[in-house]
């Protein structure tokens, strides 16, 4: 049996007009890099679809993970997602998917962190949580106020989804 091997999930966030990661992307991308480097088996998982022009979040966020010595065939994209319950519902399935995965880490900002965690509950998986550092400097106290309590309201409306979800596929 294959040795289990952990697994960083990175949700994507805004990138610059160049194609290249925003201050809060690059922030969840060093995160996932910092715990991830204890293991250099470790997969990492990233999400977050095309906004207005090309590459798409995930495809950015692979490009970073490769230059930062992350062998290319240890990254999994989920390019396709446009938010925080539709990247949780593909990345479940790409997890259900990929053998050998052991512990699961949710690396976002802070304020996002409990809703993608409260999601992956939803769908049966437990993880660990691996919040970026810095956001709430970056982003300043308004914003980063406005972004928690936007996501107590996100969380209780994505989880109802969720759980809805899960009992339809159940029929």
């Amino acid at each position: 049996m294959a040795e289990s091997r952990d697994c960083y999930v990175v949700f994507g966030a805004a990138l610059l007009a160049d194609g290249t990661p925003s201050g809060t992307l690059r922030r969840r991308l060093e995160a996932a890099l910092e715990r991830g480097r204890r293991d250099p088996n470790a997969l990492y998982l990233v999400t977050g679809g095309e906004g207005e022009r090309p590459p798409s979040e995930a495809e950015a966020m692979r490009r970073v993970l490769v230059r930062a010595g992350v062998a290319d065939d240890r990254v999994r994209l989920d390019d396709q997602s446009l938010d925080t319950l539709e990247s949780v519902q593909r990345c479940s399935a790409l997890l259900a998917e990929e053998s050998g995965v052991g512990r699961v880490f949710v690396c976002s900002s802070g304020f996002h962190v409990p809703r993608c965690r409260a999601l992956f509950r939803v769908y049966g998986l437990s993880t660990q949580a691996v919040p970026a550092r810095g956001d709430r400097r970056a982003l300043g106290t308004r914003a980063w106020a406005w972004y928690c309590v936007r996501e107590v309201v996100a969380t209780g409306v994505d989880v109802a989804l969720a759980g809805f979800d899960r009992w339809r596929r159940r029929l």
